[in-house]
Protein backbone atom coordinates (compact mmCIF):
# COMPACT_ATOMS: atom_id res chain seq x y z
CA UNK A 1 0.00 0.00 0.00
CA UNK A 2 3.00 2.15 0.59
CA UNK A 3 4.73 1.89 -2.65
CA UNK A 4 0.97 2.87 -4.45
CA UNK A 5 0.17 5.84 -2.25
CA UNK A 6 3.90 6.84 -3.20
CA UNK A 7 3.51 6.44 -6.76
CA UNK A 8 0.56 8.22 -6.37
CA UNK A 9 1.45 10.99 -4.78
CA UNK A 10 4.56 11.66 -6.61
CA UNK A 11 1.95 11.36 -9.68
CA UNK A 12 0.25 14.27 -8.18
CA UNK A 13 2.87 16.35 -7.61
CA UNK A 14 4.27 15.93 -10.70
CA UNK A 15 0.97 17.06 -12.85
CA UNK A 16 0.76 19.95 -9.94
CA UNK A 17 4.24 21.07 -10.73
CA UNK A 18 4.46 20.60 -14.92
CA UNK A 19 0.72 19.72 -15.40
CA UNK A 20 0.33 16.77 -17.48
CA UNK A 21 2.20 13.63 -16.70
CA UNK A 22 2.66 10.31 -19.40
CA UNK A 23 3.46 7.16 -17.96
CA UNK A 24 2.97 4.25 -20.52
CA UNK A 25 -0.83 4.64 -20.90
CA UNK A 26 -1.46 6.28 -18.28
CA UNK A 27 -1.91 10.39 -19.11
CA UNK A 28 -3.07 12.49 -16.30
CA UNK A 29 -3.30 16.30 -16.40
CA UNK A 30 -4.63 19.52 -16.49
CA UNK A 31 -3.77 23.12 -17.53
CA UNK A 32 -6.16 24.46 -14.60
CA UNK A 33 -3.91 26.05 -11.82
CA UNK A 34 -6.48 25.59 -8.68
CA UNK A 35 -6.74 22.17 -9.62
CA UNK A 36 -2.68 21.78 -10.29
CA UNK A 37 -2.39 23.31 -6.75
CA UNK A 38 -4.92 20.80 -5.15
CA UNK A 39 -3.39 18.10 -6.50
CA UNK A 40 -0.09 18.55 -5.53
CA UNK A 41 -1.05 19.00 -2.34
CA UNK A 42 -2.76 15.73 -2.16
CA UNK A 43 0.18 13.86 -3.66
CA UNK A 44 2.41 15.79 -1.03
CA UNK A 45 -0.03 13.86 1.11
CA UNK A 46 0.33 11.19 -0.12
CA UNK A 47 4.11 10.81 0.14
CA UNK A 48 4.14 11.97 3.25
CA UNK A 49 1.59 9.11 4.32
CA UNK A 50 3.48 6.34 2.40
CA UNK A 51 6.83 7.30 4.04
CA UNK A 52 5.07 7.50 7.63
CA UNK A 53 6.84 11.24 8.23
CA UNK A 54 5.24 12.40 11.50
CA UNK A 55 3.58 15.92 10.70
CA UNK A 56 5.18 17.40 13.76
CA UNK A 57 8.39 17.04 12.00
CA UNK A 58 7.60 18.83 8.69
CA UNK A 59 6.45 21.79 10.56
CA UNK A 60 9.25 22.19 13.16
CA UNK A 61 12.45 24.95 12.18
CA UNK A 62 15.33 23.59 11.75
CA UNK A 63 16.91 24.86 15.73
CA UNK A 64 13.75 23.30 17.12
CA UNK A 65 14.52 19.60 17.05
CA UNK A 66 11.70 17.17 17.32
CA UNK A 67 12.56 13.93 18.18
CA UNK A 68 10.44 11.08 18.43
CA UNK A 69 10.91 10.16 22.69
CA UNK A 70 11.13 6.40 22.50
CA UNK A 71 8.91 4.19 24.55
CA UNK A 72 10.30 1.53 27.24
CA UNK A 73 9.40 -0.88 24.34
CA UNK A 74 11.75 0.96 22.08
CA UNK A 75 15.46 0.41 24.20
CA UNK A 76 17.10 -2.11 21.98
CA UNK A 77 20.71 -2.86 22.86
CA UNK A 78 23.08 -2.55 20.54
CA UNK A 79 26.70 -3.10 22.44
CA UNK A 80 27.88 -4.28 25.53
CA UNK A 81 30.88 -1.30 26.80
CA UNK A 82 32.74 -1.41 30.31
CA UNK A 83 30.80 -0.72 33.25
CA UNK A 84 31.46 2.97 34.71
CA UNK A 85 32.75 3.92 38.29
CA UNK A 86 30.82 5.46 41.27
CA UNK A 87 32.65 8.38 40.79
CA UNK A 88 31.25 9.50 37.14
CA UNK A 89 27.29 9.17 37.99
CA UNK A 90 25.70 11.93 39.94
CA UNK A 91 22.02 11.77 41.43
CA UNK A 92 19.62 13.74 39.29
CA UNK A 93 15.91 13.71 39.82
CA UNK A 94 13.68 13.00 36.80
CA UNK A 95 12.21 15.56 35.06
CA UNK A 96 8.82 16.02 35.79
CA UNK A 97 7.62 18.33 33.79
CA UNK A 98 5.37 17.96 30.29
CA UNK A 99 7.47 16.54 27.92
CA UNK A 100 4.69 17.46 24.81
CA UNK A 101 5.11 21.17 26.11
CA UNK A 102 9.29 21.55 26.89
CA UNK A 103 11.61 24.52 26.06
CA UNK A 104 12.58 24.86 22.78
CA UNK A 105 15.54 22.81 21.27
CA UNK A 106 15.25 20.70 24.42
CA UNK A 107 14.00 16.75 24.24
CA UNK A 108 12.80 14.53 26.68
CA UNK A 109 15.18 11.12 27.16
CA UNK A 110 12.25 8.04 28.31
CA UNK A 111 14.66 5.50 29.41
CA UNK A 112 12.93 1.97 30.17
CA UNK A 113 12.16 2.38 34.24
CA UNK A 114 10.06 5.68 33.11
CA UNK A 115 12.66 7.79 34.27
CA UNK A 116 12.60 11.03 32.27
CA UNK A 117 16.00 13.73 31.43
CA UNK A 118 15.39 16.32 29.60
CA UNK A 119 18.45 17.60 27.17
CA UNK A 120 19.27 20.26 24.48
CA UNK A 121 20.25 17.60 21.61
CA UNK A 122 19.00 14.98 19.43
CA UNK A 123 18.29 11.67 19.91
CA UNK A 124 20.55 9.34 17.25
CA UNK A 125 20.32 5.36 18.68
CA UNK A 126 19.80 3.54 22.30
CA UNK A 127 23.13 1.43 23.62
CA UNK A 128 23.50 -0.71 26.05
CA UNK A 129 26.30 1.00 28.63
CA UNK A 130 26.79 -2.15 30.99
CA UNK A 131 26.04 -2.61 34.34
CA UNK A 132 27.06 -0.12 37.77
CA UNK A 133 26.69 -1.59 40.59
CA UNK A 134 24.37 -4.17 39.93
CA UNK A 135 22.37 -1.98 37.51
CA UNK A 136 21.97 -1.65 33.78
CA UNK A 137 22.99 1.34 32.24
CA UNK A 138 21.20 2.78 28.97
CA UNK A 139 22.76 5.06 27.08
CA UNK A 140 20.87 7.78 24.69
CA UNK A 141 22.97 8.54 21.79
CA UNK A 142 22.63 11.66 21.07
CA UNK A 143 24.82 14.35 18.63
CA UNK A 144 26.42 16.36 21.46
CA UNK A 145 26.87 13.95 24.08
CA UNK A 146 25.88 10.41 25.60
CA UNK A 147 23.55 10.41 28.17
CA UNK A 148 23.82 7.54 30.64
CA UNK A 149 21.25 6.14 33.41
CA UNK A 150 21.19 3.71 35.84
CA UNK A 151 18.04 1.82 35.35
CA UNK A 152 16.21 1.51 39.09
CA UNK A 153 17.50 4.52 40.07
CA UNK A 154 18.34 8.48 39.77
CA UNK A 155 21.54 8.27 38.70
CA UNK A 156 22.80 9.88 35.44
CA UNK A 157 25.89 10.46 33.38
CA UNK A 158 26.75 12.67 30.50
CA UNK A 159 29.36 12.01 28.50
CA UNK A 160 30.29 15.24 25.83
CA UNK A 161 31.94 14.11 22.57
CA UNK A 162 34.77 15.52 21.15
Amino acid sequence: MEATLLTLGVILILVGLIGQVKAKEIEVGTKNTLVRIILGLIGVVFVIIALKVPFQDLLASPTTPTVPTPTPTEFVPTMTSTSPTTAEFVQQPTYTGDCNNRPTGSICIKYSDGYTWLVYDSLINWTDGGFWSGKKIEVANCYQAEYLHAIGTSFVKKVPKD
